[in-house]
């Protein structure tokens, strides 16, 4: 994953979720850019991300201009966002070979640290690991998909989250609405 530098993320939350985002999707680059839409009490919201400003369609239809409040192209950096996944998982065990979106891959058991998660949402105590289950290219060792349950604080019962990636390198442009 240190050669990934854009890709398109499609992520979708089941369970109870402090940040109340059902599901997310876009194009995310490594440096700084993004485009793409997340479900909020089921209503779906497009974003652009680019120069360090966000941009939001409302329900209204008009764009509004904001620091971001989550900058997705996180989800690229090394060492706390999705490469942090395969860099840092203990205790692998390949469980099966498996087609990803038409690609290769081995499902592979893991435990991974949270720093991914409480970017995205409030964990409850004493998770300091978490059982994720990853599905990586065989050829280029590529994250192709995620699924990571955890507890969210004041939680009764888990959430999963559930991530595909596809499209790596694929130039992202984005342009600040009118």
């Amino acid at each position: 994953m240190a050669d990934v530098n854009s890709a398109h993320v499609d992520l979708k939350f089941d369970g109870y979720i402090s940040s109340y985002i059902k599901s997310a999707q876009g194009d995310i680059s490594r440096d700084g850019k993004a485009n793409g839409s997340f479900s909020l009490g089921g209503t779906e919201f497009p974003f652009r991300l680019l120069n360090g400003k966000f941009y939001l369609k409302g329900p209204t239809g008009g764009w509004v201009s904001s620091a971001p409040p989550y900058d997705p192209t996180a989800l690229l950096n090394q060492t706390t966002g999705l490469p942090s996944i395969l860099a840092n998982a203990t205790a692998g065990q390949t469980q099966a070979s498996e087609s990803v979106g038409g690609v290769d891959a081995y499902r592979v058991s893991a435990s991974i640290p949270t720093e991914l998660i409480k970017s995205l949402t409030d964990l409850a105590s004493g998770q300091d690991t978490l059982k994720a289950t990853v599905w990586i290219a065989s050829n280029g060792s590529r994250l192709l998909k995620f699924r990571i349950p955890y507890r969210a604080k004041d939680a009764t019962q888990d959430t999963v989250l559930t991530g595909n990636l596809t499209n790596f390198g694929v130039a992202v442009n984005v342009t600040p609405p009118v």
